[in-house]
């Protein structure tokens, strides 16, 4: 049997859906990052100095969008180049900065490299981190990593305008080369 409602005042109905979005939108539950699109749904800001004056920032927004600045630049804030994470980079960084390591405020001290000193700044789901760390954790040095990997794709345009390198032309030339020297070493006369 279909059950029927009678509606009286489309602003109840109206309402109730709000309240109800409300309320389920202001609940405490899941608080882990949710990709945004092909973003990896988080912001987050990663300083990075260390010896030899090493100076990197990388800045990474929720809809994947990466700045990365080295150098100089990280020191004069200015941005020295600006990509996009992939899908899969967006999947991986969602996963590494889900972790209770990357919670919370302050100043710690991490498991290894105390000649680096990193400052994080992370927003994500329901959840504001900022902190800085001597050293490096696991965590720290994975997302490094992948951001590192990830902004190599600055160079690919230069990359791509330089010659492709073929070990035939190089065996070749080689081979002329030694052709030219026995060639001359025939007319030559031993001396006494």
């Amino acid at each position: 049997m279909p059950v029927t409602a009678v509606i009286d005042h489309p602003g109840r109905v109206l309402g109730g859906l709000l309240a109800m979005i409300l309320v389920a939108g202001c609940a405490p539950g899941n608080t882990s990052v949710s990709l945004i699109a092909d973003g990896p749904g988080v912001t987050l800001s990663m300083e990075i100095e260390g010896a030899g004056a090493l100076a990197v920032r990388y800045e990474v927004d929720p809809d994947g969008t990466l700045r990365f600045s080295g150098g100089r630049d990280m020191i004069l804030g200015r941005v020295t180049w600006t990509g996009r994470l992939t899908r899969e980079e967006s999947i991986e960084l969602a996963a590494l900065v889900d972790t209770d390591r990357w919670g919370g405020s302050g100043s710690r001290r991490g498991d290894a490299d105390a000649s680096r000193r990193y400052r994080i700044r992370l927003a994500s789901a329901g959840r504001r981190s900022r902190f800085e760390l001597v050293g490096a954790d696991e965590t720290t040095v994975a997302v490094e990593a992948l951001l590192e990997r990830a902004t190599r794709r600055r160079f690919e345009a230069f990359l791509e305008t330089l010659p492709v390198p073929s070990l035939d032309a190089y065996i070749e030339e080689q081979r002329g080369q030694e052709d030219d020297r026995a060639e001359a070493a025939v007319g030559e006369v031993p001396t006494p």
